[in-house]
């Protein structure tokens, strides 16, 4: 099954089914009390995501409200834009694509996501089964990358993305692979763009980037990524006084990475109909 296809079917699963997660958002085991607390959620999630999938199908751009966010993590605000706008971080959650830091209640939707989370969030989408590299009996034990450690819960996630063609890894001036990922530092808006737009198969099309007045600084390798994220509602930009930005060096937030997930997985929600936050 190619890339392109994989992310359909993981977009027409996600919608309609939960996958409980078993691995906290910095890939250390849950707590057992929060796998408890999981099969609880489920049966609720469960009706919850019939729900959604029904809905969307006869309301077309209808929001459906996810019991969720607010509900699991006491860092996140019912009246946040992630759980207002639509519970992103309820329906990632749910689904098992992202949790929790481990032994705590925190989601930490205002702290940045790093470049190893990420992988392994695609991964979880892609792999919905006993195989994912989430369960510690499938950890890798080594990478292609210098500076990626066999034996954590990353590893499989980045060695399969390198291997789709997802992540190459850090290059030097001359554009020679140096042989280092970073797992540990944090995705950038268009890195974690580029990242998603390899995962659904590099399609072609997209907004106009110079919309934005720091259109031109996305890097050369980002700006059909940028351009199709932004032509497809995942990303947008910052609302500012002096104007909407890009900020394609920023880093991305695990907030906007819920969201950009949750668009890119559930497609029969028309987002253009839901109200956009700030920054996306």
């Amino acid at each position: 099954m190619t890339v392109r296809k994989r992310v359909a079917a993981a977009g027409r699963r996600a919608c309609g089914r939960v996958r409980q997660g078993d691995l906290a958002a910095d890939g250390s085991p849950a707590p057992a009390a929060r796998a408890g607390r999981g099969l609880a959620r489920a049966a609720t999630a469960l009706a919850l995501a019939a729900a959604l999938a029904l809905t969307a199908a006869v309301l077309p751009g209808a929001r459906v409200a996810l019991a969720g966010g607010a509900s699991y993590y006491s860092d996140v605000s019912a009246g946040a834009w992630y759980v207002t706008e639509y519970d992103y971080v309820g329906y990632v959650t749910d689904r098992g694509f992202m949790t929790g830091y481990a032994g705590t209640t925190l989601f930490g939707p205002e702290d940045t996501i790093t470049r190893g989370q990420v992988a392994t969030i695609l991964y979880r989408i892609a792999h919905d089964d006993a195989s994912a590299p989430t369960d510690p009996a499938s950890y890798a034990t080594s990478s292609s990358f210098y500076d990626v450690p066999g034996g954590l819960y990353y590893t499989a996630a980045i060695n399969w993305c390198a291997g789709q063609g997802i992540i190459t890894g850090d290059t030097d001036a001359a554009g020679n692979p140096t042989g280092a990922f970073r797992p540990e530092d944090p995705v950038t808006r268009q890195e974690l763009a580029t990242m998603l737009w390899r995962y659904a198969g590099s399609p072609k099309g997209g907004a106009d980037i110079y919309q934005w007045p720091d259109g031109g600084d996305v890097m050369g390798y980002a700006v059909s990524a940028v351009s199709w994220a932004a032509g497809s509602g995942i990303m947008t930009g910052s609302v500012q006084p002096w104007g909407t930005y890009f900020y394609p060096a920023g880093d991305a937030t695990r907030a906007q990475a819920a969201k950009m997930i949750t668009q890119l997985t559930c497609p029969s929600i028309e987002w253009g109909n839901v109200n956009a936050p700030s920054i996306q």
